[in-house]
């Protein structure tokens, strides 16, 4: 029997940092793109100015633990849902595909 977990701490790492190079994108953005897109974003994590390095030191330490945070959220409540698998396998209907 193959296990369905996934690591809390790997999914964590990987939401951190995927929201990190996100905010470091925008900010890029923010400093030569005259779109406000990229502010609405960066406004999510700090008030700073756009396009001050302090917006992107605040703003990418917020949205590096918002993203562990959302990412431990996932893989813990995707743990906590492995009996669904377990009860759809241990189901009399099979599929023979």
């Amino acid at each position: 029997m193959t296990s369905n977990r996934i690591s809390v701490v790997r999914l964590a790492l990987t939401g951190g940092l995927s929201l990190l190079v996100l905010l470091a994108a925008c900010w890029l953005g923010a400093l030569f793109l005259p779109f406000p897109l990229t502010h609405m974003f960066i406004g999510l994590f700090t008030s700073l100015p756009m396009n001050s390095l302090g917006a992107l030191c605040v703003g990418g330490f917020w949205a590096f633990l918002s993203g562990a945070f959302a990412g431990a959220l996932i893989a813990g409540f995707y743990n906590l849902l492995a009996f669904a698998d377990r009860r759809a396998s241990d189901s009399s209907f099979k599929f023979e595909g």
